[in-house]
């Protein structure tokens, strides 16, 4: 059954809000907030009425994000991004993940950084 643009636009809303609840819990190497700024921001939604977007910022303490998203083949729902931040010890952590109509999936790590998860049950419940 085909989902409307209401629904899976209201889907797509519920999974940036756990995934941006999520990235706020990450540690940011003791920097206060006012030392925080952006230095790179991009955002493309041209082809939002299509259902695709793309966005990447990077902050001044090394914490990077990326995603994007759009309908496949199939006509599903498929988001694809990754986050990474340096721990206090100078470690860097590194998320690549996927998101689709089956629920969330880590992807595997690059050699060298430690790859960490949110619960997938929670992101598939959202996506359906």
């Amino acid at each position: 059954m085909p989902q409307t643009t209401k629904m899976i636009g209201t889907k797509l809303l519920c999974f940036m809000t756990i995934f941006k609840c999520a990235y706020t819990q990450i540690p940011t190497a003791n920097k206060q907030e006012s030392d925080l700024s952006i230095i790179e921001n991009e955002f493309d939604n041209s082809n939002i009425a299509n259902g695709q977007y793309k966005f990447r910022y990077v902050n001044s303490d090394g914490t990077e994000r990326q995603e994007s998203g759009g309908f496949d083949n199939d006509g599903n729902y498929v988001i694809t991004g990754s986050y990474s931040y340096i721990d206090e010890s100078g470690k860097p952590y590194v998320v690549h993940y996927s998101a689709d109509k089956d629920g969330y999936h880590p992807l595997p790590a690059t050699e060298g950084v430690v790859v960490i998860s949110a619960p997938p049950g929670i992101v598939a419940s959202l996506l359906g």
